[in-house]
């Protein structure tokens, strides 16, 4: 469907962000009816604003003089962390079981962001309908702990089509509670 690569915008007087560059793949590309789905998932992804919501900052197109197919591109935040599949993974390898509190963390904050989603309207008040289809492991972001990311970083899950994320510091407080 698309690749995704970590990208540096650079501004005046050494403005830099990172970034998450999403780009449909070259072959689909091709395909006006792909271009349509991508398109519109960026129109309905930038008009979410949540804590656990990976930001949508542009969608654009580059031209290729070569004749090749137009490429398409989604502009988004940057979630530094590991993905749930990767952190399952390493439960698995370690032979440990991810704490309940954690899971009931996790859960509960990815239906959070599914929610928000869910009931944004537009500016006329008029539900968007927005059923997101690929919630999987590898969708929910795992961010670090201390220093890793603003307050908003450190406080749940985001989704986005290439993510959302677990705090492995509240995730274990919350563990340990029950």
């Amino acid at each position: 469907m698309a690749e995704v690569f970590k990208a540096k915008s650079f501004g005046v007087e050494g403005f830099e962000k990172v970034l998450v560059i999403k780009r449909i793949l070259p072959k689909l590309a091709e395909h006006p009816k792909f271009v349509d789905m991508f398109v519109h998932e960026a129109k309905l992804a930038v008009r979410l604003s949540h804590a656990n919501i990976v930001q949508v900052f542009d969608l654009g197109r580059v031209d290729h003089p070569t004749g090749e197919p137009t490429s398409y591109f989604i502009a988004m935040e940057y979630v530094p962390g590991l993905d749930l599949a990767s952190v399952l993974a390493r439960c698995r390898k370690l032979k440990r079981e991810v704490p309940l509190g954690m899971a009931i963390f996790v859960a509960a904050e990815v239906a959070k962001a599914l929610d928000h989603a869910h009931r944004r309207r537009d500016e006329q008040a008029r539900p968007l309908g927005i059923v997101h289809r690929d919630i999987s492991p590898q969708n929910v972001l795992a961010v670090g702990g201390r220093g890793q990311g603003d307050d908003r970083h450190r406080q749940g899950h985001r989704l986005g089509s290439s993510t959302s994320h677990a705090i492995r510091r509240r995730a274990e407080a919350a563990s340990s509670r029950t």
